[in-house]
């Protein structure tokens, strides 16, 4: 797994989201009481970018037709079954890096 810099932290503020690529990837990061989280930017009903919605508390809401999905986890938590990929996040000297697997397939 290999960590790529994507922004520097006082890029995404609290409470909101920013979109980011990652190796072709579209990434959502997401400042969630001053913690980030990464995830897949497209919701899996009809691909709206996930950066934009609204994030409440450390929910997701896509803006088009109104999914939820955990930002720790990915999981949906109004559609069973449904989730976005997660991915590592970590700070290094106030620049935020996100990890992608280098098999990984896009």
């Amino acid at each position: 797994m290999q960590y790529y810099p994507v922004c520097k932290f006082t890029e995404v503020g609290f409470g909101e989201g920013k979109a980011v690529e990652v190796e072709g990837r579209q990434i959502a990061l997401f400042n969630a009481g001053g913690k980030l989280y990464a995830i897949d930017n497209r919701c899996p009903h009809m691909s709206a970018p996930l950066h934009d919605g609204s994030l409440e508390g450390k929910t997701i809401v896509c803006r088009l037709h109104f999914w939820e999905f955990d930002i720790t986890t990915g999981q949906s938590t109004n559609q069973p079954g449904q989730c976005v990929k997660t991915y590592p996040v970590k700070i290094e000297r106030g620049v935020v890096k996100v990890a992608i697997e280098a098999d990984t397939q896009l």
